[in-house]
């Protein structure tokens, strides 16, 4: 008996658009579409190749098919069984040339991103043994053949085409080097086209973590002639605000960053003045006072001015996605096989405000005594002791960058407003830990084993 699991999504959701068929010739099969991480203890079939002796009767097509081997070479006559070609890109291009159906492809490692561009079958799970090609059976039926995402990229097959192509038998796995600062990682990133994966694995590795914010300037240095004051520090910057949770389109997965801190530190107050005329101590530092009387002195500007505020800090950048298989507005059919997301990257810490600038140090000069004259302006008679300005406060810190989002982990994601998934026979889903959010309040991640669950 046959049974089929219908679901649509309604629109203005995460789930917008986006249908799941799935079909299987029996029920005891369902894929298993529960929350968290899958055991996956019947999710993996034999390679849809039926037993060991069906699998060893495989054969190759030697007139309808390009064949790729680590050993061969790239040219432009590459591709026959006798004269494979090198690199997987090579023979997807020549089977496009050719209008060859499948890429057959023998043992080995293939660090290279592989973009799909025409309605073919990549096929692994082949062995070559003096100059014969070989059916690799059992475990090695999908780990014979490794594509491996090069260090400079973030995905290791790309399909965006009109059409419809088939991956079988491949294992696809995450590049050896770390991935760079908030860059997100796709084993298999599919646009507006439908693929079939038919006993693939792909284990795609960790996303960047998010690099952390630039520390704000240092304020300026204060002058050394000011209105007096206290000298106190200036006020400290508001910290910005932390990352909302990142996006999906076409792209991919899209972080989002903290905010730059606010500028609202203040510079910091003026420095005191003391004085010294004729013996009499002098504590005012106002050119023209008014209205004042014969023992209200008056001296010039003599005060440290205060440091100038700090720079905000830069807000932290969001998190890399670490996603298996990423489609949009794409369409696929899943046939056992294992699709599993690394750990997604942690978003990054809001930069610090930059510190306030020094206060400035008060003048040191012998500028004569200063006295009121009628009442209400001052002039200078006489000698006065050396005056020293009293030292301005710094400026306040800048504000603290927010944090950025944390990444997303997903063993499968399909989005888009046509996005279609048929299940023939449960894979394997399993997805990493999501990304935390950079300091202060940046959002987390998301995860799931697939989206939609």
């Amino acid at each position: 008996m046959r049974k089929a699991w219908l679901i649509f999504a309604g629109l203005g959701t995460a789930l917008a658009g986006v249908c799941i068929i799935t079909c299987v010739g029996d029920a005891s099969v369902a894929p298993v579409f529960d929350a968290g991480l899958v055991d996956g203890s019947n999710s993996t079939d034999s390679g849809g190749s039926g037993d060991a002796s069906s699998c060893a009767n495989r054969t190759v097509d030697e007139i309808g098919g390009v064949f790729v081997n680590i050993n061969g070479m790239d040219s432009a006559q590459c591709g026959s069984a006798t004269s494979p070609c090198q690199t997987i890109q090579a023979g997807v291009n020549q089977a496009k040339v050719l209008t060859r159906k499948t890429v057959f492809v023998a043992r080995g490692t293939y660090k290279e991103t592989v973009t799909l561009n025409a309605a073919i079958t990549i096929m692994g799970g082949w062995d070559t043994i003096s100059g014969k090609w070989i059916p690799a059976c059992g475990a090695d039926l999908i780990n014979a053949v490794k594509i491996q995402m090069p260090d400079a990229a973030n995905v290791a097959i790309k399909a965006d085409f009109n059409g419809a192509a088939t991956l079988r038998y491949l294992s696809v796995i995450g590049k050896t080097a770390a991935p760079t600062p908030g860059q997100s990682v796709y084993g298999v990133f599919a646009h507006n086209c439908s693929l079939s994966f038919e006993s693939v694995s792909v284990n795609v590795g960790p996303g960047g973590v998010g690099g952390d914010g630039d520390a704000g300037a240092t304020g300026g240095i204060g002058g050394i002639k000011c209105v007096t004051g206290v000298g106190a520090t200036g006020k400290t910057g508001s910290v910005g605000n932390g990352a909302d949770g990142g996006s999906f389109d076409p792209t991919g997965y899209v972080g989002t960053n903290g905010s730059v801190g606010v500028k609202d530190s203040l510079p910091g107050d003026t420095g005191s003045c003391t004085a010294k005329c004729g013996g009499n101590e002098f504590t005012t530092c106002k050119p023209n006072t008014v209205n004042c009387s014969a023992s209200n002195g008056c001296v010039n500007k003599l005060a440290g001015c205060g440091g100038g505020p700090g720079e905000p800090g830069i807000g932290g950048s969001g998190g890399g996605a670490s996603i298996g298989v990423f489609g949009w507005d794409a369409t696929f059919s899943l046939s056992g096989g294992s699709f599993i997301g690394g750990a997604a990257g942690n978003g990054g810490n809001g930069g610090k405000g930059g510190s306030g600038g020094m206060g400035g140090a008060g003048a040191s000069e012998n500028e004569g005594c200063a006295q009121c004259i009628n009442g209400n302006s001052c002039a200078s008679v006489g000698n006065m002791t050396a005056a020293v300005g009293g030292q301005g406060g710094a400026g306040g810190p800048g504000g603290i960058g927010g944090g950025g989002s944390g990444g997303p982990s997903y063993g499968l994601y399909a989005g888009g407003q046509k996005a279609l998934i048929t299940v023939v026979t449960a894979p394997l889903f399993q997805h990493g830990n999501a990304g935390m959010g950079g300091t202060p309040s940046g959002s987390p991640g998301a995860t799931g084993d697939r989206f939609p669950p």
